[in-house]
């Protein structure tokens, strides 16, 4: 006899790897794409403008920036003070480094 949670769970396996449910799935997913075709292709763009306000947020003097980094040097000091190991120093660099490539890449001036 198995317990009742294995018996749930062998239940909801069978109804999930049922035909009919994945038919039910299916029809749903296409429904979905059918109403949603239009605003996926619509030409307007919903993240026009937002350019210079992430350039604000992340950029060189940015608030967000600095916040990344400061979160960045206190997980690392945790970590070293966990682990006794230098390298998890390495972090923050590694941090600083991605972001400066991340912004050479996306054609923002950091």
């Amino acid at each position: 006899m198995l317990p009742t949670i294995q018996l749930i769970n062998r239940a909801i396996w069978q109804f999930l790897s049922s035909t009919k449910f994945q038919f039910v799935l299916r029809v749903m997913l296409m429904t979905s794409l059918m109403l949603l075709w239009r605003q996926a292709f619509a030409g307007d763009d919903p993240l026009e403008g937002t350019d210079a306000s992430l350039a604000a947020t992340l950029g060189s003097s940015g608030t967000g920036r600095k916040f990344i980094y400061l979160v960045e040097g206190v997980v690392a000091v945790a970590a070293y003070i966990k682990t006794k190991n230098v390298l998890m120093f390495s972090g923050v660099v590694a941090i600083a480094i991605f972001l400066n490539i991340l912004f050479k890449v996306a054609g923002v001036a950091a």
